[in-house]
């Protein structure tokens, strides 16, 4: 398996922006402005890091390559690693098989003026 590396950051050019309502501080805060950046792949490992303050505030939005959007919170060390897993079932005598979970991420939504940089693997 050989991978490939890239990286973007806030000064790179987004494809789009969207209207979002998320939880900011235990307020909920409409039509914020957050800024779409499409990966072009596959990716399977991401590392996000931010180092604004107010970056560790908003979440963030990772869209699946299966069409699904999952919200993910920064918090205090302004830093968010995703990856595949391993696990095995550990209720299951009869299959003592290790598994790798894995499910692709394409696209990132990131707060409008938020600084950061996102890091990202995909397999070639």
């Amino acid at each position: 398996m050989n991978y490939n590396i890239k990286q973007i950051t806030n000064f790179d050019p987004h494809d789009d922006t969207v209207s979002k309502d998320v939880k900011v501080g235990g307020e909920i805060r409409t039509g914020l402005t957050y800024n779409v950046y499409s990966l072009n792949v596959e990716a399977i490992k991401l590392g996000y890091c931010t180092n604004n303050n107010e970056g560790m505030n908003y979440p963030i939005f990772l869209t699946f390559v299966n069409g699904g959007e999952k919200e993910f919170e920064i918090g205090k060390t302004g830093m968010f690693e995703y990856q595949p897993e391993e696990w095995k079932d550990i209720n299951d005598d009869t299959n003592k098989e290790i598994k790798t979970s894995n499910t692709p991420v394409n696209q990132i939504k990131v707060y409008e003026g938020v600084s950061f940089v996102l890091d990202y693997c995909y397999l070639t």
